[in-house]
């Protein structure tokens, strides 16, 4: 399975995930699991024990980080999509991920 976590966000919200992102590393311990954050996320945390690996998106506007999405979720064949952050913005990403992909996607 490869399972994508976006989280967002400030340092503090990013550190308090973490209790999330080891309970499904112990469930999925042979999952790819990946973590789309921030940029400058990716270089504090780039040895984080609970992903394979951290990917950016910056938010800069909706529709390249849209883009930047549904590629990621293509080339990692993404098949669950963990929405921690529940923002406006991540309900488009998930709208749009429901059209375009047959991933799930675990959101509030």
């Amino acid at each position: 399975m490869n399972i994508l976590i976006i989280k967002h966000g400030s340092l503090g919200d990013l550190v308090v995930s973490f209790g999330a992102m080891k309970t499904l590393r112990l469930n999925y311990p042979n999952s790819n699991i990946y973590l789309l954050t921030q940029s400058n996320y990716k270089k504090i945390f780039i040895n984080l024990p609970y992903v394979n690996e951290i990917l950016t998106d910056d938010r800069i506007a909706i529709f390249p980080s849209l883009k930047n999405l549904l590629s990621i979720v293509k080339e990692k064949k993404i098949n669950l999509v963990i929405d921690l952050q529940n923002s406006s913005r991540t309900e488009i990403y998930n709208f749009f991920l429901k059209i375009f992909t047959k991933c799930k996607i675990l959101s509030t």
